[in-house]
């Protein structure tokens, strides 16, 4: 369970966080790799790979994104990318409109040397025009590709990508949106922090594949459960975190144990057959003044208590 009274600086706990997800995502992938292949798997292979792995880790300052099966582009590296096709599209279209700019102003010299043909000042201002259409029409089909990658990145970023919930960035992004950028004296939000119960003693009874479809699991009966303006992250390992918007403390109890009655009266159907699973919930209400280091931080301390307390239940802390 994660605790802000252990760590000396935010900044430092998201370092030792990153590093973690890092070696977790790494694990995950050898995992779903070898789950692929045959049943046989070739021990010196493996070996080798891991020893790739373990240098690449050993090489790398945690502050960049590292694909082991190719080298990708971290996301900085991708806006950077974006920045430059942004960049190069608009300098082409600029360009192409300077040309027809030249074209118009040939066409309009031609006629103070000749003789006016109506026709064919006509026609020649018409191709201009269906000209400059198609460049506009070219560019605003650019932009809006440009746009939608722009999404996909953001998205990509602020994504699990094991539980499809919003992760541990998105949930800084969402707090700060709202605590730092409205009136906090009329901002009315409760927060849980959420813990499956004995997740340790799950992966190692049935191994690591069947605590991620634990994982997936109960990410899936929490979105599925909340409202619509409700918003749920998966805060690192087994933990979750749900911000509640314009909900009553008694509104917030209820739905609290709606959700930790939902999760230990459904199991989860494997090839292990089926496993129990129960979850322990602390939960806070924003308060005036409120950071989003105090938020979490007094919400882990009521998920402390229900953990103490026998787990499987609600802990409210004010």
């Amino acid at each position: 369970m994660y605790n802000y009274a252990s760590n000396k600086a935010y900044g430092s706990a998201m370092k030792k966080d990153d590093a973690k997800v890092l070696l977790s995502s790494v694990y995950d992938e050898i995992l779903a790799h070898i789950d692929r292949n045959d049943d046989q798997v070739d021990e010196e292979l493996l070996i080798d790979f891991l020893h790739d792995i373990a240098n690449a880790v050993i090489k790398s300052d945690f502050n960049k994104s590292f694909d082991f099966y190719s080298q990708q582009l971290t996301f900085e590296d991708e806006y950077k990318l974006l920045a430059e096709q942004s960049l190069h599209s608009y300098s082409n279209t600029s360009d192409k409109f300077a040309e027809l700019t030249k074209e118009q102003l040939k066409a309009l010299d031609e006629l103070h040397e000749s003789k006016i043909d109506i026709t064919a000042v006509t026609d020649r201002f018409a191709s201009i025009q269906s000209d400059l259409h198609g460049e506009i029409s070219q560019a605003n089909s650019t932009i809006s590709e440009l746009i939608q990658r722009v999404k996909e990145l953001e998205n990509k970023a602020a994504i699990d990508p094991l539980t499809k919930v919003y992760n541990r960035r998105g949930l800084d992004s969402y707090l700060d949106t709202i605590i730092n950028h409205h009136h906090q004296k009329d901002l009315v939000m409760h927060l849980y922090m959420i813990d499956i119960d004995d997740f340790k003693k799950v992966n190692d009874t049935y191994g690591h594949l069947v605590g991620d479809k634990v994982l997936i699991f109960v990410a899936n009966m929490l979105k599925k459960t909340l409202r619509d303006g409700d918003k749920v992250f998966r805060f690192g390992g087994e933990e979750f975190v749900i911000v509640l918007n314009r909900i009553t403390h008694e509104g917030c109890k209820m739905v609290a144990e709606r959700l930790l009655d939902l999760v230990r009266n459904n199991k989860l159907i494997s090839q292990s057959g089926q496993i129990s699973v129960t979850m322990s919930i602390g939960a806070t209400q924003f308060k005036t003044g409120d950071t989003i280091e105090t938020l979490i931080q007094r919400a882990d301390e009521a998920l402390y208590l229900a953990k103490e307390n026998g787990k499987d239940q609600l802990k409210v802390k004010t």
